[in-house]
């Protein structure tokens, strides 16, 4: 038996938030919590590998050290309020005090990349993510598209993009979205 069967094997009751993220530490994988039980995330290939690879230079380049605002990678864990959800995002801009563990505290933007086109929404995540209060931006990134779907805290409908600048304001930084794609 593995490292992970053995883990998942030891989930015999949904568990809480920090059980969770104590739980993750040790899990192999990027996993979440939903309705009190772990989800582990899908394997990812080449592409997402890129885009991602482009996507943290992007952010580097675009929040200087000393910056307010950081970008924060694997690993970080975002609760949802009033669910009991635990969610990780592809990579997301933390604003504010430093994380402390696995929590990030004040997330401003999280950014997913869409394996296929079907999860070009998100839908129930995207919403799980704009309950949180200090998430003012969701970035869909759909490498197979080619286009970045740019879902903003209070607008009804989201802008699609191919190229040119995306203003994410907070944290008051502009990506180009044609970024996104050099390393393809």
């Amino acid at each position: 038996m593995n490292m992970q069967t053995a883990l998942l094997s030891d989930v015999t009751a949904p568990m809480g938030a920090d059980a969770f993220a104590a739980w993750s530490v040790e899990a192999d994988g990027r996993w979440e919590l939903i309705g009190g039980l772990p989800l582990r995330m899908m394997s990812k290939g080449r592409e997402h590998r890129r885009v991602k690879t482009a996507l943290v230079a992007a952010l580097s380049d675009a929040l200087p050290p000393g910056a307010p605002c950081r970008p924060e990678g694997d690993g970080a864990l975002i609760r949802i309020p009033g669910t009991g959800d635990v969610v990780s995002p592809d990579d997301a801009i933390e604003c504010g005090s430093e994380q402390s563990g696995p929590w990030l505290k004040h997330p401003v933007v999280v950014f997913e990349i869409a394996v296929s086109s079907i999860e070009r929404g998100l839908g129930e995540k995207r919403v799980a993510y704009l309950s949180v209060p200090s998430i003012q931006h969701v970035l869909v990134i759909v490498p197979a598209e080619r286009q970045a779907i740019h879902f903003r805290k209070g607008e009804a409908q989201p802008s699609h993009l191919s190229e040119g600048p995306l203003d994410l304001d907070p944290p008051g930084i502009i990506l180009n979205v044609a970024d996104f794609w050099s390393r393809l």
